[in-house]
C-alpha cells in the first residue's frame, strides 16, 4: 500500500498483469525481497479473477468502490446501485401463482399487484402480510410440515376447508 498499489487493478499495465521487474520499476517494490509475495499475489489473481492474467472487465462493484465517499449523496447512490443489482426476479413467483390459479397473469397485472403491495394499506402490518402472501413467504401448513418433519395439527375448526394460496388471494378485496 505504501508503494502506491491500493487495489488489484493497479497490478495491471496495458491490460496485462505486471511482472516482478515491472512492479519494481513502477512502484519501487524490490523483486528480490518480495518475490515470494509477488508469486502469491499472482496466483491469487489467476485463481480469483483472470486465469489468463489479463485485466478483467470492470463490473458494478468496481464502479461502487471508485465513488468518492465524501461526496454528497454517496449513500443514496450506493444503495440504488446495490438495489439494481441485487433485485431478485419475481418470474418464478408469478409462474407459481399462474399454475395455482390456472390462468396467465400479464406483465401489467403482475406489476400492478407488486406495486399495490406497497401502497394498498397504510398499516405496515397489513403491508407485510400482503408482501408475504404475494411473494409466497408465509409459513403454510405444507412448509411447516417440511420444516418440522411431521404433520401439523391445527385447531379442529381450521381444517374445515382446505386453504390454498388462491383462497388467500380470493379473500383480498379489490
Amino acid at each position: 500500500h505504501r508503494a502506491g498499489v491500493e487495489c488489484v487493478k493497479h497490478l495491471f499495465k496495458n491490460g496485462t498483469f505486471m511482472s516482478a521487474a515491472q512492479l519494481e520499476k513502477d512502484y519501487g517494490i524490490s523483486s528480490k525481497t518480495n518475490y515470494f509475495r509477488y508469486l502469491q499475489v499472482r496466483d491469487f489473481v489467476k485463481k480469483s479473477f483472470s486465469p489468463s492474467l489479463e485485466l478483467p472487465q470492470s463490473g458494478w462493484i468496481d464502479e461502487l468502490m471508485g465513488t468518492d465517499p465524501t461526496a454528497k449523496g454517496t449513500i443514496s447512490t450506493l444503495y440504488a446501485s446495490i438495489q439494481n443489482v441485487a433485485s431478485p426476479s419475481l418470474d418464478n413467483v408469478r409462474r407459481k401463482w399462474e399454475e395455482e390459479l390456472g390462468l396467465d397473469i400479464s406483465e401489467v397485472d403482475w406489476g400492478g399487484a407488486v406495486d399495490l403491495v406497497h401502497s394498498a394499506s397504510v398499516c405496515i402490518r397489513h403491508g407485510l402480510i400482503q408482501f408475504k402472501v404475494l411473494h409466497r413467504l408465509h409459513l403454510s401448513k405444507e412448509k411447516l410440515a417440511r420444516m418440522y418433519r411431521g404433520p401439523i395439527r391445527p385447531a379442529p375448526d381450521v381444517n374445515r376447508c382446505q386453504p390454498t394460496y388462491a383462497t388467500c388471494f380470493g379473500l383480498v378485496p379489490g
